[in-house]
């Protein structure tokens, strides 16, 4: 009786062993999947083959749920193509699982502000500044809803000159240099029912 136990224990050690062999061979095979079909979404995302890019990421996704760089860059794409409240969803996961996610709140603020929603465009472009206060480009922005919203315009101004500091090459920046002047001017009247610049917030 006891050498049949011991031999029923013999064959059940040997079965886990194999199991957890060919657990971790999968394993393996899984992850060497996610990581190939992570390059293939980023290749054609940078040449600008959303479509193709889309169905590689998502298979990266079904892999592996939590990758966040493949959800940042279906959010990414979601955005270009106008997708907004979807390309909203995969941010909101890639900036839970980032451990910086700075830029997705970034994106996040971005997308509200092509929505006319300016209190939520704040205060994601503010979380994003939490994050990485290198972030120039969100002062940029919150100048631009502090403006519009009627504030104190020397709050805008100091948005917009952090901006101006940290971004001297920015594509209409004598654009942005006649606004600070205007705002440094005390007599200058400003129609607060426009924006102050007229921007692509893609570009």
């Amino acid at each position: 009786m006891k050498r049949i136990f011991l031999i029923s224990l013999l064959t059940f050690y040997n079965g886990s062993l194999f199991c957890q062999t060919i657990n971790k061979t999968e394993l393996t095979e899984q992850t060497r999947l996610e990581k190939e079909y992570l390059q293939k979404g980023e290749d054609h995302f940078f040449e600008k083959r959303f479509g193709t890019a889309l169905q590689w990421l998502k298979k990266a996704i079904e892999i592996n749920p939590d990758n966040a760089t493949a959800h940042a860059y279906i959010g990414d794409i979601l955005l270009t193509l106008g997708e907004y409240n979807d390309a909203l969803k995969h941010y909101r996961v890639a900036a839970e699982l980032m451990s910086n996610p700075s830029l997705e709140y970034f994106r996040m603020g971005q997308i509200y502000y092509l929505q006319n929603d300016r209190l939520d465009s704040e205060k994601f472009f503010e979380k994003a500044l939490v994050s990485n206060p290198e972030l120039a480009e969100a002062h940029f922005y919150i100048g631009l809803i502090s403006y519009r919203n009627g504030r104190n315009r020397q709050e805008t101004l100091s948005h917009l000159k952090l901006f101006r500091e940290k971004r001297p090459n920015f594509i209409d920046i004598a654009g942005l240099d006649k606004v600070i002047a205007l705002l440094e001017d005390p007599k200058a009247d400003l129609d607060k029912s426009k924006d102050l610049l007229t921007i692509d917030p893609l570009r």
